[in-house]
């Protein structure tokens, strides 16, 4: 049976930081973190894509659509979403 990468559940202060607040102290760990992670490892919920998609709506209101090009996050990241 082949071993996958166990999946880390990253919250939305970190895309967050990551993406907008690139002048947060906190940024440099930030990006040091989620660069460590496997591409297949990151996901997050639907509700962290939706918390930054509010963010997004009020901090950047100029800028925010470049945000929403292409929300995979980083290649290979994952969304948890609910089962139906």
């Amino acid at each position: 049976m082949e071993q996958r990468a166990p999946l880390i559940m990253i919250d939305t202060d970190l895309f967050v930081i990551d993406e907008i607040f690139t002048s947060d102290e906190r940024h440099d760990i930030n990006a040091r973190f989620l660069e460590t992670l496997e591409p297949e490892s990151r996901t997050t919920t639907i509700y962290n894509i939706l918390e930054f998609c509010g963010i997004v709506a009020t901090a950047l209101r100029k800028d925010a659509e470049k945000h929403f090009v292409d929300f995979s996050y980083k290649e290979g990241s994952h969304s948890a979403l609910p089962q139906t």
